[in-house]
């Protein structure tokens, strides 16, 4: 309890000092530093979709890590199983390798328009994997 206490008054002075130099620093010395912290990123959204793989949507999108799957059918005959073994063993220790085949299809560029103008416009994340298999399920 003592260190806890030490280390919170010892970063609680380092907090202090270092407002203390940074408010004498000259203005140009400050604008620099923000400046050079400074992005042209406004803003971040992130889209999911839930029950889609990359590949779903965005496997033939052009430059992304993708693969071309067939046609999906509109409508879906019918939805995939949800459940904890089900995604336990669509997973595969990591292959990814063993979902229901009706499931491994693909939509094309003009069955989701306003998504691919998304990714054409803002940014794709082609590369990207929940850390999560399921909403809680899996593993409980």
């Amino acid at each position: 309890m003592r260190l806890i206490k030490r280390l919170f008054i010892l970063t609680a002075l380092l907090a202090v000092v270092g407002l203390g130099i940074w408010h004498i620093l000259p203005d140009n010395v400050s604008r620099r530093a923000h400046a050079a912290g400074s992005s042209p990123i406004s803003h971040v959204v992130i889209i999911m979709l839930e029950n889609h793989t990359f590949d779903n949507y965005f496997g033939t999108f052009p430059g992304a890590y993708g693969a071309t799957l067939p046609q999906a059918p509109n409508p879906m005959p019918r939805d995939y199983n949800h459940g904890s073994e089900a995604a336990l063993s669509a997973i595969d220790g990591g292959k990814m390798d063993h979902f229901e085949a009706h499931a491994n299809v693909q939509y094309k560029q003009s069955d989701i328009p306003i998504y691919w103008q998304y990714a054409q416009t803002f940014g794709l994340g082609d590369k990207f994997f929940s850390s999560y298999a399921t909403s809680g399920s899996v593993g409980n």
